[in-house]
């Protein structure tokens, strides 16, 4: 009995803290992506791709159009779109795409 209790407890706290991990590592690829840690970044988007899809593409374009594949870039950010078209992200970055044309 003992140990279905804490089978459970151990199940509840994982999923209570699953979501704050996920954020931490959001926010870790953000933070390489910013101090010019491209190939990290991506890195990190491996981790977060299935908890914030929008937000991985989004690094993962910026990470690859700075180290210089500007085509493989363009296909993470429309992807990006097509997963979150109201994100606010996604649409600075349709934004500014828009101003470059």
């Amino acid at each position: 009995m003992r140990a279905l209790i804490k089978r459970a407890s151990l199940s509840i706290l994982l999923s209570v803290f699953a979501p704050f991990a996920a954020l931490a590592d959001l926010i870790d690829a953000q933070r390489v992506l910013l101090n010019g840690q491209f190939s990290e970044a991506l890195e990190f988007t491996h981790d977060i791709a299935d908890t914030h899809p929008d937000d991985a593409a989004l690094i993962s374009a910026r990470a690859l159009i700075e180290l210089g594949n500007p085509k493989e870039a363009e296909r993470y950010a429309a992807f990006a779109v097509r997963v979150a078209p109201k994100s606010n992200s996604v649409n600075a970055v349709s934004l500014s795409n828009a101003k470059l044309s």
